[in-house]
């Protein structure tokens, strides 16, 4: 499954990435009673932000409570899902071209 990568603005202006690992997804998951997937499809703005808020808790940048949190963002945003692998045209960009001799 590709991962969700969300950008976090914070009220100051500080504007921070928070890419969904397993263990965030989980707790989503336990914290809602639905998987990510199903939430995907009728996504509620407080998914959004808790996924934002698991993101950054688990990987160590985040140490507030979900609530307080919530106090200090201005804004969360998908950026894109996370596949592991690079989008079409930038991989085709890095290809070597044919030469011409």
């Amino acid at each position: 499954m590709a991962r969700v990568k969300l950008k976090v603005t914070y009220s100051d202006g500080r504007v921070v990435e928070s890419i969904v690992s397993p263990k965030a997804e989980v707790d989503f998951e336990r914290h809602f009673g639905t998987s990510v997937n199903k939430a995907g499809r009728d996504m509620h703005q407080q998914y959004y932000y808790y996924l934002a808020w698991a993101g950054l808790h688990y990987a160590g940048r985040e140490s507030n409570d979900f609530d307080t949190f919530l106090g200090t963002i201005e804004e969360v945003e998908n950026v894109e899902e996370e596949t592991g692998e690079e989008p079409g045209p930038t991989k085709a960009a890095r290809r070597p071209e044919p030469s011409s001799s």
